[in-house]
This record gives structure tokens, C-alpha cells and sequence, in this order.
């Protein structure tokens, strides 16, 4: 997305920690820069969350997504979430690795090209 509305951006900046959770961080050596956000939004009414999660291109590669989305899970399941939910877009390899590295029940379908992936949640080893 290269730009976003007032309302995606005010969607996005307004959390309420229960159902809407987000995690950032930041460059040490640029305190004021986010290198990378994870999410979820809870599907209302259920144990089910939306997952996102973005990684600055000179962050990726380095677990940075692996240990946001690990802390994610724990904030999940305190407040009641036991499964995510991600849209991967194919070309998307990078995502799909960083969920199945956490080595936690997945199911997968497909809708046309895009592929939506659940995994359950569970306390991760630390």
C-alpha cells in the first residue's frame, strides 16, 4: 500500500490492546523509526484474530518478525485468541516461512491465487 486514507490510517494507529493488538519496533539507531509492526484484530464475538505483519526490507531476514509475532502469540492467548488468520499473497514466500517456523497446527486454503493460512495457538518454547 503506498498510501493510505485518513480512515486506514487512523484504523491502524487506533488500538484498544483487547481485541485490536499491535507490537512495533524500532531502529536503535533511529528511535523515531518503526522497522516493524505486527497485529492482530479479533474477528467480533470470537477466539479468532486477523495477523499481519510487516518487516522494513533491510530488517528481514534476521528473526525480528520471528520474535514480534512469538511475543504477539503470548498477548493472544492472555486475552482469549486461539487461532490467527493471515492472508499470504504469493509472492509472499517470507510470511509463510516466518508461520510455519513457529511449528504451531496449520490449515491452508486457497482462494484464486491468494492462500489464507490459520494456525492454532499455543504456548511457544521458549
Amino acid at each position: 500500500m503506498k498510501e493510505l486514507s485518513a480512515k486506514q490510517a487512523r484504523y491502524f494507529a487506533e488500538i484498544d490492546n483487547v481485541d485490536h493488538f499491535a507490537l512495533v519496533a524500532l531502529d536503535p539507531a533511529e528511535p523515531d523509526e518503526i522497522i516493524a509492526v505486527v497485529r492482530f484484530v479479533r474477528v467480533p464475538g470470537s477466539n479468532r484474530a486477523e495477523y499481519a505483519a510487516i518487516v522494513e526490507d533491510r530488517w528481514q531476514g534476521r528473526g525480528l518478525g520471528t520474535v514480534l509475532t512469538q511475543q504477539l502469540i503470548e498477548a493472544a492467548l492472555d486475552r482469549g485468541i486461539e487461532h490467527f488468520y493471515a492472508l499470504v499473497m504469493p509472492e509472499n514466500g517470507r510470511m509463510l516461512r516466518l508461520l510455519r517456523s513457529l511449528e504451531l497446527p496449520e490449515h491452508e486454503r486457497r482462494e484464486g491465487s491468494d492462500k489464507y493460512v490459520e494456525v492454532e495457538l499455543q504456548e511457544l518454547a521458549a
